[in-house]
């Protein structure tokens, strides 16, 4: 390997490892990202006590003989991000 084969080999490996740390602190941003918008939909997750009221409510009740199915309109507040 001549001399200025092993200096364009420790350039390109310099500019590679480079590449690489910048590749790497991207993705550790990214998954950090994630994990916010994780931490936040799971707050969001109906609890038991949500879900059994639901089911309460949705079941088919007789009124007069006319079977009616209750809705329920959720509002969701979400956080602004």
């Amino acid at each position: 390997m001549t001399a200025l084969q092993q200096k364009e080999f420790h350039a390109r490996t310099a500019q590679h490892s480079k590449e690489l740390e910048a590749l790497t602190a991207t993705l550790k941003e990214q998954a950090s990202q994630i994990q916010k918008v994780s931490d936040r939909l799971e707050h969001l997750k109906p609890t038991k006590k949500d879900l059994m009221i639901s089911r309460i409510i949705s079941r088919r009740s007789v009124s007069g003989g006319t079977y009616f199915q209750p809705q329920i309109v959720l509002q969701l507040s979400l956080p602004s991000w």
